[in-house]
């Protein structure tokens, strides 16, 4: 049985909540670390996996504490499983919208 599979037997989740967004060029966002979020998702959640699906162009993904950012295209899944703090951009550096607000 491969590594995926039995992690999958062995987690258990509680609840998810998804967002939706749509956003126009040029466009760059921060999101804090998952426990900074996890209170106000849902009461007692010490950690939330966070992940991003590109559903249409291009953009690039920048973990803090890794200078190189990661380049994204439609169809692409950013998964954050220790819910780093991360940010994500379609193009040249622009002041991100802080998603903790």
């Amino acid at each position: 049985m491969d590594a995926l599979s039995e992690v999958l037997k062995t987690v258990k989740l509680d609840g998810a909540v998804f967002y939706n967004a749509e956003f126009s060029a040029p466009w760059c966002f921060c999101s804090p670390p998952s426990n900074v979020l996890a209170p106000y998702l849902s009461a007692g959640s010490k950690h939330v996996i966070i992940f991003h699906l590109l559903t249409d162009g291009h953009g690039y993904a920048e973990v803090e504490g890794n200078s190189r950012p990661l380049p994204l295209s439609a169809g692409d899944l950013v998964i954050l499983p220790h819910g780093d703090p991360h940010a994500l951009r379609n193009g040249p550096y622009i002041k991100p919208t802080d998603h903790a607000e």
